[in-house]
C-alpha cells in the first residue's frame, strides 16, 4: 500500500493528546491525581490571598494560588507543549510517503527514509481524524491523518494495523 500525506500542527497536537489519553490506567490516574492536588492549593491560595495582611504573604499566597491553578489545568498546558514540539521538530514538516506490506513498514519523510519491522509499534489507535501509532515501550507516536486518504485506503490501512499491531 502506498499513501502520501502531510502532518499539520493540528494533526500532531490532536494525535499527541489522543495517544496520551490512551495510555495505561496508572498514567490516567496520575493525571487525575495531579488535577485533584491542585484544588486544595487553589482554594488555600485564594482564601489566604483575600484574608492576608502583608505584601510578603500576599506574594506567597499568590504563588500558591497560581501553582494550584497550574495543577488543575495541567492538561491544557500539554496542548501548548505539543504545539511547541511540532514547531521545534522541523523533520515533521513536509510531505510523507508511507509504504506498507505484510513484512515491513517504510516511510519517507523530508528528513530521511526509515524502514521498520511491524514489531516496532506497540499499539495503534484510531479516531475520526487520524490513525496514531505508538512505538513499543516509548511515548513516541506517529500520526497518520485520514483527511488525505480515500475510504478504501483507510479500510486497507486499518486492516494492516489490526493484523500487525495490537490496538488499545
Amino acid at each position: 500500500m502506498h499513501i502520501e500525506y502531510q502532518i499539520t500542527e493540528d494533526d500532531f497536537v490532536s494525535a499527541g493528546q489522543f495517544s496520551s489519553h490512551r495510555r495505561t490506567t496508572w498514567r490516567r490516574i496520575r493525571l487525575w491525581l495531579i488535577r485533584l492536588c491542585g484544588v486544595p492549593f487553589t482554594v488555600l491560595g485564594a482564601y489566604t490571598l483575600l484574608h492576608s495582611g502583608g505584601l510578603g504573604t500576599k506574594v506567597i499566597n499568590l504563588f500558591i494560588l497560581l501553582y494550584g491553578l497550574f495543577l488543575c489545568f495541567f492538561s491544557v498546558f500539554t496542548r501548548f507543549q505539543y504545539k511547541r514540539k511540532f514547531h521545534k521538530m522541523t523533520q515533521l514538516h513536509g510531505r510523507y510517503v508511507l509504504e506498507t506490506d505484510e513484512s515491513c513498514f517504510r516511510y519517507v519523510a523530508p528528513a530521511g527514509e526509515t524502514r521498520m519491522d511491524w514489531k516496532v509499534w506497540g499499539s495503534f489507535a484510531e479516531d475520526a481524524k487520524s490513525f496514531v501509532l505508538v512505538q513499543r515501550g516509548s511515548t513516541i507516536f506517529m500520526p497518520i491523518p485520514k483527511r488525505e486518504l480515500t475510504p478504501a485506503q483507510i479500510d486497507e490501512l486499518r486492516a494492516l494495523f489490526e493484523a500487525h499491531i495490537p490496538s488499545k
